[in-house]
């Protein structure tokens, strides 16, 4: 048995909409979408070494 809660919901609350970022963040989840507007990156596209190397030359100087 489920209790439909909307009905609790003040007159303000009930109006209130998802949240687009919301609903393009699920859409992310599918791996077929590629979504520039979530920004989150593909990680594959980072430049870890070039990162990586310039780090350890910033902290080895600090």
């Amino acid at each position: 048995m489920s209790i439909n809660t909307k009905e609790f919901y003040s007159v303000l609350a009930s109006k209130m909409e998802a949240s687009a970022i919301r609903e393009i963040l699920k859409l992310v989840q599918n791996p077929e979408v590629i979504s520039l507007a979530g920004g989150m990156p593909d990680p594959l596209t980072f430049p870890v070494e070039d990162i990586k190397e310039v780090t350890q030359d910033v902290l080895s100087k600090n």
